[in-house]
């Protein structure tokens, strides 16, 4: 059994082997990727699988909208081949009401059945699944275990991953406080697409705040070359942002939670999270965020939403070992939440 001090992270099949849990119900997304069934793949090769709620998530119309809808299809039959029920694939468009993804997400949550959980965001779009996380944290123990999984891609596409951004908007759940304090950090996780952000930071929209820019370090070569080019595309800002980086490895859920409640003076400085990177980044900033309400000034979460995605956003899954590789990043172990403000 894994001790409840630790937070415990690593492949997926090593931390459900430590837990005793037979059962797990399931969240997830099923999109055009490769990577969006894996972790499903793995629970039910283990003959685990609970309930599940999975949610398809419509694009804008745009020139890709077709190809879309036709990958995503063929993804959502190896859904269906993998057990999962017609009536538990919920289908939502990516700009529309807040209200009905949310809904969907809070009645599976609170459904006396699910008692220990895995949320998949392989694929999960970050406004929804910040927003579950967050509500996550805040059930009562009845929630037993409960673990985020994230599958890497074999690759990324070279050419733009998502376009057309939505306006600078907190993420549902995230509001700034009503009144912001004039000391603020601004912590901007660093990823391949800048989506409209340089623009903002040429027209003073973050000049009176500290710029922290969260480098995904050690990457692969391209990895790294992409993440350079966003972090130029800031350079000319006030503030001189390049010379703020902090670098943080992209898989270690934990130890960037930790990094952000370092610089944060463990929560006191109002701090603006723009989750641009990794989705494993996001996750702490994610956990960062909630467990940091509580305080005067809780941290808010700012994104500008893509609202068309490149329908090869990535390729394949990441083979290590010879096996897929999925993390697994546990955030409540025996009804004990793992991530907690320190005081």
């Amino acid at each position: 059994m894994i001790r409840e001090t630790f937070r415990p992270w690593g492949r997926m099949e090593l931390i459900l082997d430590q837990l005793n849990t037979d059962q797990w119900s399931f969240i997830g997304a099923v999109s055009t990727e490769d990577r969006c069934s894996t972790a499903l793949e793995l629970l039910c090769d283990r003959r685990a699988k609970d309930k599940s709620l999975i949610f398809r998530i419509e694009d804008a119309p745009s020139r890709f909208y077709k190809e879309v809808e036709r990958k995503t299809s063929l993804k959502e039959e190896d859904f269906i081949r993998l057990g999962i029920l017609a009536s538990e694939i919920r289908k939502h468009k990516l700009l529309g009401r807040h209200g009905g993804p949310l809904n969907d997400a809070m009645q599976f949550i609170n459904d006396p059945e699910v008692e220990d959980l895995i949320i998949d965001v392989s694929s999960l779009p970050k406004k929804f699944f910040f927003f579950v996380i967050r509500k996550v944290l805040e059930q009562p123990s009845r929630l037993r275990n409960v673990i985020v999984t994230y599958t890497e891609p074999g690759s990324y596409c070279f050419e733009s991953l998502a376009e057309n951004p939505e306006a600078w908007n907190p993420l549902p759940g995230f509001l700034p406080p009503r009144k912001e304090p004039d000391k603020k950090v601004l912590f901007i996780g660093l990823g391949f697409e800048p989506l409209g952000l340089p623009e903002l930071y040429s027209s003073g929209l973050f000049s009176s705040a500290k710029i922290r820019l969260l480098f995904p370090f050690p990457a692969d070569p391209t990895g790294v070359s992409r993440n350079w080019d966003f972090a130029r595309l800031l350079e000319p800002v006030p503030g001189n942002a390049s010379a703020n980086i902090e670098r943080v490895d992209a898989r270690n859920v934990p130890d960037t939670f930790d990094k952000l409640v370092s610089l944060s003076q463990r929560g006191q400085i109002y701090s603006i999270l723009a989750p641009f990177g990794p989705k494993p980044m996001s996750l702490a900033m994610c956990l960062f965020a909630s467990v940091y309400s509580v305080r005067e000034y809780n941290p808010s979460v700012f994104y500008t939403q893509p609202t068309v995605y490149n329908p090869g956003y990535s390729y394949g899954v990441k083979i290590v070992d010879g096996k897929p590789m999925v993390n697994a990043y546990c955030i409540r172990i025996n009804g004990k939440n793992l991530y907690a403000p320190l005081e």
